[in-house]
């Protein structure tokens, strides 16, 4: 949870980033660094979200899946674009398990 609370903290200081657009996956992570049995399909969404507008602030994609497409056929090379769903929903399990047991 320290992590997130300097990440936003910089962002913040320096006006970039989308805790400024999104303020409310806050609530999310603090969910998500507690011990938790599954990741909720809400979680998941507010994170997609989340995950958009670290790629692309002025976006208004809600799925990541359409952020890469929409992304991809502006020209933007692969390693500049979101995630899958499949993979995102897979590192969010494998971080809130370590965020939960550390």
């Amino acid at each position: 949870m320290r992590h997130i609370v300097i990440l936003q903290q910089y962002w913040e200081e320096n006006g970039v980033g989308p805790w400024g657009v999104f303020p409310n996956i806050t609530h999310t992570f603090t969910e998500l660094s507690q011990v938790a049995a599954s990741v909720s399909e809400e979680q998941i969404s507010r994170l997609e979200r989340f995950v958009i507008l670290l790629y692309d602030k002025t976006s208004e994609c809600t799925y990541v899946n359409e952020a890469r497409k929409v992304l991809f056929t502006k020209g933007r090379q692969i390693d500049r674009i979101p995630p899958t769903k499949a993979a995102l929903k897979e590192h969010v399990k494998r971080a809130t398990y370590q965020a939960g047991h550390i």
